[in-house]
């Protein structure tokens, strides 16, 4: 299912892409690869903002409720203090006083209810705002028991009455005034405890804030990777694709068509690819045309000059003299060059043409190596030239004529540089699916400069030219043209260090793709 959606996927974002040109793609890329990050800031900032409004109401709740419940308690004293002498002295000072802190409890008290949201704390508040009223009903009923302020009484019955009342003036308040100092205290307890679950909520909020920003981090950034990611995808395929189709038309694969997708300037550059590949196949085609068509009908002219000179040399029609003999001898050698170099013309003509109609079948590369080597052994005791082979068994499908033609041009060149009593060593295995021929001379080397000079039609190396090596310059075209067919590669390097010489590397897949 997966690999459907995203063959899915890929179609659209391909069709999609097709609609922009590459500066538009670029601009949309880095718009798309800003946006999650840019998103994953404007969370983390709302979510910081939103913390520190917590956490400043949070604060200030505390600071409240903190400096509320010491007040209460101080408040709580100062009533009770003011309340007994009140009681004692019965002057109207004194009894506005307590009922100012009267008042104050009461307010502190609604405060607290306000600014908490305990139910236990709101439960103790209300039965010391009981406490508070009950204290007051009784101060006012003590109030008006017989007194030393009251002047309408007798000075006896004035005694009398403070005598009556004193039980009650000494009993009542500092009960009422014990409960609501001890319930003060635990109002205190109980707001410290409350203080300390909004600390904890706090810091719970932090770690919440905290997590929330890691995780959009983390789901957002790999977001942000995987968009940049797609579209370098984007960018980098077409930029392959041109790569790939450069290399072709510069190893002269002209069979594969061009196709290059992605933006719309970028498939712009690829139909003008395909269309120097189409030239450059007209270009090609007229060569190897106009090769086999010159090489033909040079054959048969060239055959009857070598025909008429061996019959001349053979004095068939008359006796020739030593001087005649001499020009007669430098025709037939410069004929049999001719036949020569149109033979491997025609060869070179062959190995570049398409592989359309050319039958690949199972060739046996260690027989055919050594079938060739075979062909040479007179041309190695000439030299007193030693060979070395070392043939794994390797089976290949290829065409047989261009194969042998690619060990007989490579072999043949090995002996014509090798020294004399020199050493040519040949490796044949398999690797990975891949032949590799490997013919080493320990002959003059290969210029570095002129390395990839020499695969090229009619050019002789330096080092050649400098022996007196003769030769056409179409010996390593042919082999070139006949790997590429067989989609394999060819290189030359120099032999190890300390040692002269030249080593040909052919590196051709086993089984081709036809």
């Amino acid at each position: 299912m997966f690999p459907v959606s995203a063959f899915i996927a890929m179609s659209l974002s391909t069709t999609l892409v097709s609609r922009f040109s590459l500066r538009s793609l670029v601009i949309a890329g880095f718009a798309l690869s800003v946006l999650p990050s840019v998103l994953a800031v404007a969370f983390s900032f709302a979510a910081l903002e939103e913390f520190a409004r917590y956490s400043k109401r949070t604060a200030y709740r505390v600071a409240e409720i903190s400096q509320k419940t010491q007040v209460l308690r101080e408040r709580l004293l100062a009533n009770e203090r003011k309340v007994k002498q009140f009681l004692v002295l019965k002057e109207p000072a004194l009894e506005e006083a307590s009922w100012v802190t009267h008042r104050q409890v009461n307010q502190i008290i609604s405060q607290l209810v306000t600014q908490t949201d305990d139910p236990g704390l709101h439960v103790q508040l209300q039965s010391l705002r009981n406490l508070s009223e009950t204290l007051f009903r009784e101060v006012n009923r003590l109030a008006s028991l017989p007194g030393t302020g009251n002047a309408s009484l007798a000075p006896e019955r004035e005694a009398a009455a403070v005598k009556a009342a004193k039980p009650a003036l000494n009993q009542l308040p500092d009960a009422l005034f014990d409960k609501m100092n001890e319930l003060g205290e635990e109002i205190g307890l109980t707001a410290a405890a409350s203080i300390d679950r909004m600390v904890a909520e706090l810091e719970l909020e932090a770690s919440d804030v905290q997590n929330g920003i890691l995780l959009t981090t983390g789901i957002l950034v790999p977001v942000s990777l995987l968009v940049i990611a797609v579209f370098i995808h984007l960018i980098t395929h077409p930029v392959r694709q041109f790569d790939r189709a450069i290399r072709q038309l510069g190893i002269g694969n002209l069979q594969d068509t061009i196709s290059v997708s992605g933006p719309s300037d970028l498939r712009y550059l690829g139909q003008r690819l395909e269309w120097l590949r189409d030239q450059l196949t007209t270009l090609e085609w007229a060569k190897q045309q106009f090769v086999r068509n010159v090489s033909h009908e040079l054959k048969t002219p060239l055959a009857n000059i070598h025909e008429g000179a061996t019959l001349l040399a053979d004095q068939i029609v008359g006796e020739i003299n030593s001087e005649q003999r001499g020009i007669i001898e430098i025709m037939l050698s410069n004929t049999s060059r001719l036949e020569h170099l149109i033979s491997e013309l025609i060869h070179y003509g062959s190995a570049s043409a398409s592989r359309e109609g050319v039958k690949f079948q199972r060739v046996d590369m260690r027989e055919l190596v050594r079938a060739v080597v075979r062909d040479y052994e007179l041309r190695l005791r000439a030299k007193s030239v030693s060979l070395v082979q070392r043939l794994s068994p390797v089976v290949m499908s290829g065409n047989r004529a261009q194969l042998r033609l690619v060990v007989d041009n490579l072999l043949s060149n090995a002996v014509k540089y090798v020294k004399d009593c020199g050493t040519i060593d040949i490796l044949l295995a398999e690797r990975d699916g891949y032949l590799h021929l490997e013919i080493r001379d320990d002959g003059p080397g290969v210029r570095p400069d002129e390395r990839g000079l020499i695969f090229e039609p009619f050019y002789r190396s330096s080092s050649g030219r400098d022996a007196g090596v003769k030769g056409s310059g179409l010996g390593l075209a042919i082999v070139r043209e006949c790997v590429a067919s067989h989609q394999g590669k060819i290189d030359v390097s120099d032999a190890e260090s300390g040692q002269s010489g030249a080593v040909f590397r052919v590196r051709m897949p086993i089984d081709p793709q036809v």
